[in-house]
């Protein structure tokens, strides 16, 4: 028996899936969308106009040759092991150095099988992360794409990442818009840097306005490491982006997750829950009403036991690096996804 490298994978960590986890194939009327920090996908050469030096072989994390093909290799057993029997459709990624490293992950591991194209753009970020989009073109055409500042001004003397923008055609020709975040960092303190994913949210939300104004029905996926959770202003607030009981026109399906019991990200504070829900995906209105295009308004965090490990007795994400400690994980972060089901009947 001739098995496929999704299968062998999907096989090997089948037993350490999280409870609940539908790992059917989703056939051609299916589509899995995920969303993944990878923690510092950087290959191994100097960039002189970025500040890469610490991921480099004699830099502070002697990050070489063989460390970053473990890295990809992890990160593209994760993408499977979400897609269970069938690879996502749509994934999203952030902190990426460039487009090499998306062609090592896409084109140079197991994943190559699969044909997915890349959608990037370089960010004006200092350290050189990006955020990146890949897709299978047997799911989705392709019809635009577009980088989108997010100008902080005087608020920063760093810029930020970019929105990665891609609108596309489904299989039941319907448009889907999709957005992939990362949004300013807490680093310096969350209240200090507040107005940072503050302005972030209504630069992205210039956008979903301007789309929702055009066409009342827009199909939109909002992905992303927004370095703040549902409640945070820039997402409750500023964004509108709620649970289905409030009736907003953007629905934030990780608004429902307990916080203190699960998250996406685990950081421990003076104060505050130690898990945060930093990973978000946010839909709007009309895909849970669309006919032809429609997706249950649940998203999930995958939570496999080979992502996690223990610390000092808490169970926490298998982080790459601890500090500047290489333990060689997967991630800091762990990957949200969501399905939608085109009906490709109306489409004929």
């Amino acid at each position: 028996m001739c098995f496929s490298v999704i299968s062998v994978v999907f096989l090997l960590a089948q037993n350490d899936l999280p409870s609940g986890f539908n790992p059917q194939p989703r056939g051609i009327d299916g589509l899995r969308i995920m969303f993944y920090n990878v923690e510092n996908l950087f290959d191994t050469k100097d960039d002189s106009l970025k500040r890469d030096e610490e991921f480099l072989p004699d830099g502070d994390r002697r990050w070489n040759e063989y460390r970053f093909w473990k890295k990809i290799n992890h990160i593209s057993s994760v993408i499977v092991s979400v897609g269970g029997w069938e690879p996502p459709g749509v994934i999203g990624l952030c902190e990426v150095e460039n487009l090499n490293v998306l062609k090592a992950l896409f084109y140079g591991s197991g994943l190559k099988r699969y044909d997915y194209d890349i959608v990037h753009f370089e960010s004006p970020d200092v350290r050189g992360i990006d955020v990146a989009l890949a897709f299978r073109p047997q799911k989705l055409t392709l019809l635009h794409k577009q980088a989108i500042p997010v100008y902080l001004g005087k608020l920063s003397s760093r810029p930020t990442r970019d929105i990665l923008y891609a609108k596309f055609r489904t299989l039941s020709k319907d448009t889907l818009h999709v957005f992939v975040n990362h949004w300013s960092s807490r680093w310096g303190g969350e209240e200090a840097t507040r107005h940072k994913r503050i302005k972030a949210a209504k630069t992205l939300c210039h956008y979903t306005d301007s789309l929702s104004n055009l066409y009342t029905e827009q199909n939109i996926v909002i992905m992303g490491d927004f370095n703040d959770g549902p409640d945070n202003e820039s997402i409750y607030s500023v964004l509108n982006a709620r649970d289905t009981s409030h009736g907003t026109y953007l629905i934030n399906l990780m608004a429902t997750f307990n916080q203190n019991k699960t998250g996406t990200h685990f950081y421990k504070e003076t104060t505050g829950a130690e898990w945060h829900i930093l990973d978000q995906l946010i839909i709007s209105k009309p895909l849970i009403e669309n006919n032809n295009l429609k997706t249950c308004p649940k998203a999930h965090i995958f939570n496999a036991g080979f992502l996690m490990t223990k610390e000092n007795g808490i169970k926490k994400p298998y982080r790459t690096f601890l500090g500047f400690k290489y333990i060689g994980g997967y991630s800091d972060h762990l990957p949200v996804y969501m399905d939608i089901f085109n009906d490709i009947s109306n489409s004929e």
